[in-house]
């Protein structure tokens, strides 16, 4: 490379090699023998934010650092003896930011072959470590919680099986109402329990413990020098934390098995089979407990709901009474009536509150999400045995008389009649009482909107009833 000599520093001349030089996307530096800065291409200069007179002549150590006391100087001597190396190490910039970088360096030598210099070639790999640190840390990681994966725990369990770790025990747990949760409030309200529930197990764990996802709705922890005492201690720990969080208005529960393995006798998957083995047997019945507190939580949050629109419950169950017992419903089924009366709408939990208060018309993508709420009432009611006799009738109690309702648009008497009594109780209640979009409508107002309803939206022979048995 021909240069032009001034005060010992020089700038490349307009030739070829400084256009190849400059167009180069990596920084190129130039040192003398004493490790002194003469060049710098223009990329080195853009990439990390210096002029070059701000650093002609200093040294590399002062412009970079040093890194694990390693520095540019071990690195040059190095050169000499090889005349090249590539190595790979962090920089702090001029704005104290950190940066990772490759560089090869090849050495310069005088017409008498002796050291004169060195070439330095720098490329920024900073994105390159980022992404390959965040592939090895998904390698042993789950992606939603942050825990360990069952890839990890699996190494774990193989590397602490041995008279060091022991006792080593176990602890396997699995989320109740999972899919429920998942089933009526989406993945994403899944996700939030699942990470409510890693930061318990962290948190009630000892920092020695490994804490993993192993898979779906289910946790494990592997507990090296851990005793029973030490393990009821952990678990304890656990279901305390749940319970605070559960009187904070949430709902999670989890059933716990656990296993010991004292000395080599025992095998590991032994080990695995047993605390799977009883915490399934535990799930048994909490399954249901927790089913019945998730209900609870959702019952709450609905009957809080119906409050602020002012429905008038008990003017719903009266009119149940009298219109099922018209009709010459059994015991069995005037209770399931006045049990539907009561959850119908209870699947609204999942509709934000902005929507259902909203004064006004609703647009058609709010409106499909309102709808949304017949299907999350039947996976609610499914799901919780005292009220899963009238999930088909909170499933169909949008369903028209014509046709035109929804989810499923039957029609007639495809609709479970349940259903169709509570549609036209529910109608009525709706039309006498405010709503944020109107005040409540007059008597004759209501009257004739059921009677224009007849035969279209709701069921006529149920429409006549209501109106001679409510004395109109």
């Amino acid at each position: 490379m021909k240069t032009k000599s001034k005060d010992n520093f020089f700038t490349p001349e307009s030739t070829i090699y400084c256009q190849i030089v400059e167009s180069i996307k990596e920084g190129i530096l130039v040192v003398n023998k004493d490790l002194k800065l003469i060049f710098a291409n223009k990329e080195f200069l853009k990439i990390y934010s210096y002029n070059f007179e701000d650093i002609a002549g200093k040294s590399l150590s002062k412009i970079f650092g040093k890194k694990n006391n390693y520095s540019w100087k071990k690195i040059i001597q190095d050169i000499e003896k090889s005349h090249n190396i590539m190595t790979e190490f962090s920089i702090n910039l001029k704005d104290k930011t950190s940066c990772s970088i490759k560089i090869s360096i090849s050495s310069l030598t005088d017409d008498k072959d002796n050291f004169s210099g060195a070439v330095i070639l720098i490329r920024d790999i900073t994105k390159e470590k980022k992404a390959e640190e965040k592939i090895k840390y998904l390698g042993f990681h789950d992606i939603i919680t942050g825990l360990y994966n069952r890839a990890y725990f699996e190494e774990e369990l193989k590397r602490l099986n041995n008279d060091r770790y022991y006792p080593l025990s176990i602890i396997m747990g699995d989320l109740n109402g999972f899919k429920l949760i998942n089933d009526v409030f989406g993945h994403l309200k899944g996700d939030e329990m699942l990470k409510q529930m890693a930061d318990i197990l962290k948190n009630s764990c000892r920092e020695s413990d490994i804490v993993a996802r192993y898979g779906g709705d289910e946790f494990v922890v592997l507990l090296p020098k851990a005793d029973r005492k030490v393990l009821e201690n952990v678990t304890e720990r656990i279901k305390k934390a749940c319970g605070e969080l559960n009187s904070k208005n949430s709902f999670i529960t989890i059933s716990i098995g656990t296993a010991t393995k004292f000395n080599n006798g025992t095998g590991i998957d032994t080990l695995l089979i047993e605390a799977e083995s009883a915490m399934y047997n535990k799930k048994i019945d909490e399954s249901r407990e927790a089913k019945n507190l998730i209900f609870g939580y959702l019952k709450k949050n609905y009957q809080e709901r119906r409050k602020e629109i002012k429905e008038d419950l008990n003017k719903e169950l009266l009119m149940a009474d009298r219109l099922g017992k018209s009709l010459n419903l059994n015991n069995k089924s005037l209770t399931e009536l006045k049990l539907l009366i009561k959850l119908h709408d209870i699947g609204m939990v999942v509709i934000p509150e902005d929507i259902i208060n909203k004064p006004g018309f609703l647009t058609a993508k709010e409106r499909k999400l309102i709808q949304k709420h017949s299907e999350a009432g039947y996976r609610i009611a499914e799901s919780t045995n005292n009220i899963a006799v009238i999930a088909d009738s909170i499933l169909h109690h949008h369903e028209n008389w014509d046709g035109s309702g929804y989810p499923k648009g039957l029609k007639g008497k495809e609709i479970p009649l349940l259903s169709r009594v509570a549609a036209v109780i529910n109608a009525y209640d709706a039309m006498i009482n405010d709503r944020p979009y109107r005040k409540a409508l007059p008597e004759k107002k209501v009257i004739k909107e059921l009677e224009k309803s007849r035969g279209k939206q709701f069921d006529p022979f149920l429409v006549d009833c209501i109106l001679h048995y409510l004395n109109f």
